[in-house]
Protein backbone atom coordinates (compact mmCIF):
# COMPACT_ATOMS: atom_id res chain seq x y z
CA UNK A 1 0.00 0.00 0.00
CA UNK A 2 2.81 2.35 0.93
CA UNK A 3 4.70 1.50 -2.25
CA UNK A 4 1.61 2.22 -4.36
CA UNK A 5 1.15 5.55 -2.61
CA UNK A 6 4.80 6.49 -3.20
CA UNK A 7 4.52 5.56 -6.88
CA UNK A 8 1.42 7.74 -7.25
CA UNK A 9 3.20 10.65 -5.53
CA UNK A 10 6.24 10.30 -7.81
CA UNK A 11 4.06 10.10 -10.94
CA UNK A 12 2.13 13.16 -9.79
CA UNK A 13 5.29 15.14 -9.14
CA UNK A 14 6.74 14.15 -12.51
CA UNK A 15 3.50 15.10 -14.26
CA UNK A 16 3.42 18.49 -12.53
CA UNK A 17 7.07 19.07 -13.41
CA UNK A 18 6.43 18.26 -17.09
CA UNK A 19 3.39 20.58 -17.10
CA UNK A 20 5.41 23.43 -15.57
CA UNK A 21 8.21 22.89 -18.11
CA UNK A 22 5.70 22.86 -21.00
CA UNK A 23 4.04 26.04 -19.75
CA UNK A 24 7.41 27.75 -19.41
CA UNK A 25 8.43 26.54 -22.87
CA UNK A 26 5.17 27.84 -24.32
CA UNK A 27 5.63 31.16 -22.55
CA UNK A 28 9.20 31.45 -23.85
CA UNK A 29 7.95 30.66 -27.36
CA UNK A 30 5.30 33.37 -27.15
CA UNK A 31 7.83 35.87 -25.78
CA UNK A 32 10.29 35.01 -28.56
CA UNK A 33 7.59 35.49 -31.22
CA UNK A 34 6.55 38.81 -29.67
CA UNK A 35 10.19 39.92 -29.57
CA UNK A 36 10.65 39.09 -33.26
CA UNK A 37 7.55 41.05 -34.15
CA UNK A 38 8.77 44.04 -32.14
CA UNK A 39 12.16 43.82 -33.87
CA UNK A 40 10.43 43.79 -37.24
CA UNK A 41 8.25 46.73 -36.27
CA UNK A 42 11.28 48.68 -35.05
CA UNK A 43 12.66 48.55 -38.60
CA UNK A 44 9.35 49.60 -40.16
CA UNK A 45 9.09 53.17 -41.46
CA UNK A 46 6.57 55.20 -43.43
CA UNK A 47 9.02 55.57 -46.31
CA UNK A 48 7.88 54.60 -49.80
CA UNK A 49 10.64 55.64 -52.18
CA UNK A 50 13.06 54.66 -54.93
CA UNK A 51 16.80 54.89 -54.34
CA UNK A 52 19.96 54.71 -56.46
CA UNK A 53 22.17 51.64 -56.12
CA UNK A 54 25.07 53.04 -58.14
CA UNK A 55 26.37 56.39 -59.40
CA UNK A 56 25.98 55.80 -63.15
CA UNK A 57 23.19 57.85 -64.71
CA UNK A 58 21.33 56.72 -67.84
CA UNK A 59 18.28 57.91 -69.77
CA UNK A 60 15.12 55.81 -69.59
CA UNK A 61 12.32 55.48 -72.15
CA UNK A 62 10.09 57.52 -69.86
CA UNK A 63 12.37 60.48 -70.68
CA UNK A 64 13.98 60.77 -67.25
CA UNK A 65 17.63 60.42 -66.31
CA UNK A 66 18.12 58.12 -63.34
CA UNK A 67 20.60 55.70 -61.77
CA UNK A 68 21.38 52.69 -63.95
CA UNK A 69 20.73 50.40 -60.97
CA UNK A 70 18.06 51.29 -58.43
CA UNK A 71 15.81 49.74 -55.83
CA UNK A 72 12.84 50.56 -53.63
CA UNK A 73 12.29 51.16 -49.95
CA UNK A 74 8.87 49.78 -49.04
CA UNK A 75 8.24 50.87 -45.46
CA UNK A 76 11.67 49.77 -44.28
CA UNK A 77 12.07 46.72 -46.52
CA UNK A 78 14.38 47.13 -49.49
CA UNK A 79 13.63 45.59 -52.87
CA UNK A 80 15.82 45.52 -55.98
CA UNK A 81 14.82 45.50 -59.64
CA UNK A 82 15.58 42.38 -61.67
CA UNK A 83 14.81 40.80 -65.03
CA UNK A 84 13.63 42.63 -68.14
CA UNK A 85 12.75 45.81 -66.26
CA UNK A 86 16.39 46.19 -65.22
CA UNK A 87 17.64 45.67 -68.79
CA UNK A 88 15.02 47.38 -70.98
CA UNK A 89 15.12 50.64 -69.01
CA UNK A 90 11.55 51.49 -69.87
CA UNK A 91 10.87 53.36 -66.64
CA UNK A 92 13.06 55.11 -64.10
CA UNK A 93 12.78 54.46 -60.38
CA UNK A 94 10.31 57.27 -59.75
CA UNK A 95 8.01 56.29 -62.62
CA UNK A 96 8.10 52.63 -61.63
CA UNK A 97 7.34 53.54 -58.02
CA UNK A 98 4.36 55.60 -59.17
CA UNK A 99 3.07 52.46 -60.90
CA UNK A 100 3.79 49.99 -58.10
CA UNK A 101 3.06 52.13 -55.03
CA UNK A 102 -0.73 52.36 -55.37
CA UNK A 103 -0.96 48.56 -55.54
CA UNK A 104 0.73 48.06 -52.18
CA UNK A 105 -1.00 47.81 -48.84
CA UNK A 106 0.45 47.33 -45.35
CA UNK A 107 0.10 44.47 -42.92
CA UNK A 108 -2.22 45.48 -40.07
CA UNK A 109 0.08 43.74 -37.58
CA UNK A 110 3.67 44.59 -38.58
CA UNK A 111 3.24 47.46 -41.06
CA UNK A 112 5.33 45.80 -43.78
CA UNK A 113 4.33 45.98 -47.43
CA UNK A 114 2.01 43.47 -49.05
CA UNK A 115 2.36 43.22 -52.84
CA UNK A 116 -0.18 41.95 -55.36
CA UNK A 117 0.03 38.18 -55.62
CA UNK A 118 1.07 37.66 -52.00
CA UNK A 119 -0.95 35.49 -49.62
CA UNK A 120 -2.80 37.44 -46.92
CA UNK A 121 -4.58 36.85 -43.62
CA UNK A 122 -7.88 38.30 -42.36
CA UNK A 123 -8.42 39.39 -38.75
CA UNK A 124 -11.49 40.70 -36.97
CA UNK A 125 -11.35 44.49 -36.93
CA UNK A 126 -11.56 44.84 -33.17
CA UNK A 127 -9.88 48.25 -33.03
CA UNK A 128 -6.56 46.92 -31.76
CA UNK A 129 -4.72 47.38 -35.05
CA UNK A 130 -2.98 50.56 -36.13
CA UNK A 131 -5.39 52.42 -38.42
CA UNK A 132 -2.61 53.75 -40.65
CA UNK A 133 -1.60 50.16 -41.46
CA UNK A 134 -5.06 48.66 -41.77
CA UNK A 135 -6.83 47.87 -45.03
CA UNK A 136 -10.45 46.95 -44.37
CA UNK A 137 -12.00 44.25 -46.52
CA UNK A 138 -15.13 45.21 -48.50
CA UNK A 139 -18.18 45.18 -46.26
CA UNK A 140 -16.07 45.88 -43.17
CA UNK A 141 -15.44 43.68 -40.19
CA UNK A 142 -12.02 42.37 -41.20
CA UNK A 143 -8.58 43.87 -41.78
CA UNK A 144 -5.75 42.42 -43.85
CA UNK A 145 -2.41 41.14 -42.60
CA UNK A 146 0.62 39.45 -44.13
CA UNK A 147 1.58 35.79 -43.88
CA UNK A 148 5.09 36.38 -42.53
CA UNK A 149 6.07 33.88 -39.86
CA UNK A 150 6.13 36.52 -37.11
CA UNK A 151 2.58 37.64 -37.91
CA UNK A 152 0.76 34.45 -38.86
CA UNK A 153 2.90 31.43 -37.89
CA UNK A 154 0.10 28.86 -38.04
CA UNK A 155 -1.46 30.02 -41.30
CA UNK A 156 -4.88 29.71 -39.72
CA UNK A 157 -5.93 33.24 -40.66
CA UNK A 158 -5.15 32.75 -44.36
CA UNK A 159 -7.97 34.24 -46.44
CA UNK A 160 -6.63 34.45 -50.00
CA UNK A 161 -4.27 36.59 -52.09
CA UNK A 162 -3.97 40.33 -52.48
CA UNK A 163 -4.49 41.80 -55.95
CA UNK A 164 -4.96 45.22 -57.52
CA UNK A 165 -8.72 44.59 -57.31
CA UNK A 166 -8.62 43.58 -53.66
CA UNK A 167 -8.49 40.19 -51.96
CA UNK A 168 -8.94 37.11 -54.14
CA UNK A 169 -10.75 35.01 -51.55
CA UNK A 170 -9.71 31.38 -51.15
CA UNK A 171 -12.88 30.31 -49.34
CA UNK A 172 -15.45 32.97 -50.24
CA UNK A 173 -16.08 36.35 -48.64
CA UNK A 174 -14.22 37.10 -45.41
CA UNK A 175 -13.88 33.42 -44.49
CA UNK A 176 -10.38 32.51 -43.36
CA UNK A 177 -9.04 29.01 -42.78
CA UNK A 178 -9.81 28.85 -39.06
CA UNK A 179 -13.34 30.18 -39.57
CA UNK A 180 -13.94 27.50 -42.21
CA UNK A 181 -12.75 24.80 -39.79
CA UNK A 182 -15.12 26.10 -37.11
CA UNK A 183 -18.01 26.32 -39.56
CA UNK A 184 -17.58 22.84 -41.04
CA UNK A 185 -15.84 20.91 -38.28
CA UNK A 186 -13.45 19.55 -40.91
CA UNK A 187 -9.72 20.15 -41.42
CA UNK A 188 -8.68 22.57 -44.15
CA UNK A 189 -5.79 21.70 -46.44
CA UNK A 190 -4.83 24.57 -48.71
CA UNK A 191 -1.72 25.91 -50.45
CA UNK A 192 -0.98 29.29 -48.90
CA UNK A 193 2.01 30.06 -51.11
CA UNK A 194 2.03 33.34 -52.97
CA UNK A 195 0.00 33.19 -56.15
CA UNK A 196 0.88 34.55 -59.55
CA UNK A 197 2.45 37.91 -58.83
CA UNK A 198 1.31 41.06 -60.58
CA UNK A 199 4.61 42.68 -59.59
CA UNK A 200 7.34 40.29 -60.71
CA UNK A 201 10.27 42.69 -60.85
CA UNK A 202 11.25 42.75 -57.21
CA UNK A 203 13.53 40.77 -54.95
CA UNK A 204 14.96 41.31 -51.49
CA UNK A 205 17.66 43.98 -51.39
CA UNK A 206 18.57 44.08 -47.73
CA UNK A 207 22.22 45.07 -48.01
CA UNK A 208 21.60 48.29 -49.92
CA UNK A 209 25.07 48.12 -51.46
CA UNK A 210 25.78 50.18 -54.52
CA UNK A 211 26.24 47.87 -57.46
CA UNK A 212 25.66 47.70 -61.19
CA UNK A 213 23.39 44.79 -62.04
CA UNK A 214 22.64 45.51 -65.70
CA UNK A 215 25.24 45.89 -68.41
Amino acid sequence: MLITFLILVIVGVLGLTILVVDVRRLRRGKLAAAKKQLERQSGVTDTLAAYARNDEIVRYDCGHEYAKSFGFDFYGERRGVIGEHAEKREKCGDCLLAEIGPRLIRCCRCGCAIMPGQAVAAYDDDGSFKKAWSTVMPGGGCVIGCMRMDCCPSGGFFVGHWSSQGVRSAFGGHMNAIALVMATGKPVVVNIQDGEAEVTILRADDDGKKENESK
